[in-house]
This record gives structure tokens, C-alpha cells and sequence, in this order.
């Protein structure tokens, strides 16, 4: 436990914001947001690869994309380093943190798709990861747990790059929060942590619009008559 972000320069908040324990609250969401974004960086990548030589992707689900771009080895490489550092730390933190270790390979999308779901939730005990503390795995350039997360990052930049996306709006559920205009027009950008009245123009952060929709459905539940 310190008293500043793991991160040092690399901290989103500047050092601003609590550390939980190795990093700031603000770098643990954002890097926990990204690695989970590497699964639909994978897809959409192997989305550019021409039929013939499609990879399977397995039970990752992903609307394809719009207008792609060539196929050159970049694309092959660049799906590769995020596989390879995703199941890399995958068992890293499975050795450290004494989980199941699964026997046995599994596809490319299935071994993401399980990478992730250890990583994402873990991006904070795998900043206070040092040298080759974790057990056993294959070697990497990325050692630490600092240099893996903005590895991680930046893969997931490059790969939004490559593909050619451009950020989605993402319509969500539920009122505009505020008293006079209430509209059910609230967006959210692809990869923003902003949401956004169409109609009256005001914006929350994610995490404040989640907090007014619980409260609304916990309301709900309160008016609705017992069962039976």
C-alpha cells in the first residue's frame, strides 16, 4: 500500500484520486475497461482476416465492422501480441493468486475470452507485481506488472487504429436524470466513460448514471405489491 498510483507519470488522475492499493481508483477502472476491450480488439481483428484464412473466434460474439482495411502481417502480428500477453498474465495471476490452473490448450478466442475474465478484475494486484514474482509462465518483455498493464493499453489503442473504428454511440436505458426533461435519449460513446442527454445536452459519468439507475429500479421494486 503507497500513497501514490503505481502508475507514476503514466497515472491518469495525476495522483489526485485514492489508491486502493497499488493504484488509483481512476487508473484501476480505466485499465480494467481496456483490457476487457481487448476481447472485441481480437474479434475485430480476425474479422479483417479474408475468409479463407479465418481464425475461429469461438463464442465471442462481435458485430463485424464497417470498411476494413488490407490485410497485412501487422494485422496477424497485433492479434497475436494481445493474445500472448493476455494469456501470459492470465497465468501469472492464476500462479500468485493461487486459482485453477485449466489443464490442457483451448482456440485462440476461447483462451482471450478466459484471459480477460482473470485479468480485468485483478489490474490492481497485478500493478504490485515485480520481475518474475507470480510462478511459472513463458518469458515476456513486459515483466512487470506496470510495463503489462500499459502494454495492455497500448495494444488496445493500436488495435482500434488498425481496425478503422470509429466510436459508436451506444444508446442506454432508462430517463435523462434531470427534473425537467426526463427523455429516454441517453448515449453513451464507445469507450467514453461520459453519458449524454440527445435532447437536453447534459452529461454524467457512467458511473453516476449507473448509481441513478439503481436507485430508480430499487424504487420500482419498493412500489410493487407482494407477491402471492
Amino acid at each position: 500500500m503507497t500513497d501514490r498510483c503505481a502508475l507514476g507519470e503514466h497515472c491518469h488522475s495525476g495522483n489526485d484520486t485514492p489508491i486502493r492499493r497499488h493504484l488509483c481508483v481512476v487508473c484501476e477502472y480505466d485499465h480494467a475497461r481496456d483490457v476487457r476491450a481487448l476481447v472485441y480488439d481480437f474479434v475485430d481483428l480476425t474479422q479483417l482476416i479474408p475468409r479463407g484464412r479465418h481464425l475461429p473466434t469461438d463464442a465471442i460474439s462481435r458485430p463485424k465492422p464497417g470498411p476494413t482495411l488490407p490485410l497485412d502481417a501487422n494485422i496477424l502480428a497485433l492479434r497475436d501480441d494481445i493474445r500472448l500477453i493476455l494469456t501470459h498474465w492470465e497465468l501469472r495471476m492464476r500462479w500468485a493468486q493461487r486459482l485453477f490452473v485449466p489443464p490442457g490448450a483451448v482456440r485462440d478466442g476461447h483462451a482471450v475470452q478466459r484471459a480477460v475474465d482473470i485479468i480485468a478484475p485483478r489490474v490492481d494486484a497485478i500493478a504490485g507485481i515485480r520481475d518474475n514474482e507470480g510462478g511459472p509462465a513463458d518469458p515476456s518483455p513486459y515483466d512487470t506488472g506496470v510495463l503489462a498493464l500499459l502494454r495492455m493499453r497500448e495494444l488496445h489503442g493500436v488495435a482500434r487504429a488498425r481496425v478503422g473504428h470509429h466510436a459508436r454511440t451506444i444508446a442506454l436505458p432508462g430517463q435523462c436524470p434531470d427534473r425537467i426533461c426526463r427523455a429516454e435519449t441517453l448515449t453513451r460513446l464507445d469507450g467514453s466513460d461520459t453519458v449524454t442527454c440527445r435532447t437536453c445536452g447534459n452529461a454524467w459519468t457512467y458511473p453516476d448514471y449507473q448509481a441513478y439507475v439503481t436507485l430508480k429500479v430499487t424504487a420500482i421494486e419498493k412500489k410493487r405489491p407482494p407477491s402471492g
